[in-house]
C-alpha cells in the first residue's frame, strides 16, 4: 500500500530534525573541495545549509553522490532525497535511479557494502521505517516500471535491514 504523498511528506519532517545542520564532508575531504571541482560542487550544494533548502537541481546534480557524506551528514540530508524520489516525475528518472543505486546496500549481487550499511545502521529505527515506506510510494507511481529492478532490490534490502536492526 502506498502513503499518500502529503502525509508521506509530514512522516518525514518528523522523522528527520532540520537542526543542527552537520558538515557534508569530512574534514579529511576539506582539502579536495579546492582541487576537486565533484567534491567542490557537492560542497558548495549541501554545507551549512538545512536539507529543506537544497534545491531539486543540486539534488540532481548529486544524485550519484550519496558515498561523498560523512554518516551523520547522510542521516541528514537523507529526507531531502526522499523527498526528491517521492515528489519529482518521470522527466528525472536518471536522477532517481542514480539515487536509487546510491541507496542500496549492495555493491554487486553478492557483496554488502560496509560503508552503506553503516550509514543506514546511523539512522533511528523511525527513519529507516520511513525511507522505506517512501522507496514503496515510489513504486506506486506510474513510471516506476522502468526502475523496478533497482527499486525492488533496495526495498528488499531495506525491508530485511530494518527488521534486523
Amino acid at each position: 500500500m502506498c502513503d499518500p504523498i502529503e502525509t508521506l511528506k509530514l512522516a518525514i519532517r518528523r522523522a528527520f530534525p532540520q537542526n543542527p545542520v552537520p558538515e557534508a564532508v569530512a574534514a579529511s575531504s576539506l582539502e579536495r573541495v579546492d582541487i576537486d571541482p565533484e567534491v567542490n560542487e557537492f560542497f558548495n550544494d549541501f554545507n551549512s545549509r538545512r536539507w529543506e533548502a537544497i534545491p531539486d537541481e543540486a539534488i540532481m546534480r548529486n544524485a550519484e553522490r550519496l558515498s561523498f557524506f560523512t554518516a551523520q551528514a547522510f542521516c541528514y540530508y537523507l529526507p531531502r532525497f526522499l523527498f526528491f524520489l517521492i515528489t519529482c516525475g518521470e522527466s528525472r528518472l536518471d536522477a532517481i535511479e542514480l539515487i536509487l543505486y546510491g541507496l542500496t546496500l549492495r555493491e554487486s549481487e553478492s557483496a554488502v557494502s560496509s560503508c552503506r550499511v553503516e550509514k543506514a545502521k546511523a539512522l533511528s529505527a523511525a527513519q529507516r521505517e520511513v525511507a522505506l515506506r517512501s522507496f514503496e510510494a515510489l513504486a506506486c507511481k506510474d513510471f516506476a516500471s522502468r526502475v523496478m529492478p533497482i527499486l525492488r532490490e533496495l526495498i528488499t534490502d531495506w525491508r530485511q535491514f530494518t527488521l534486523l536492526s
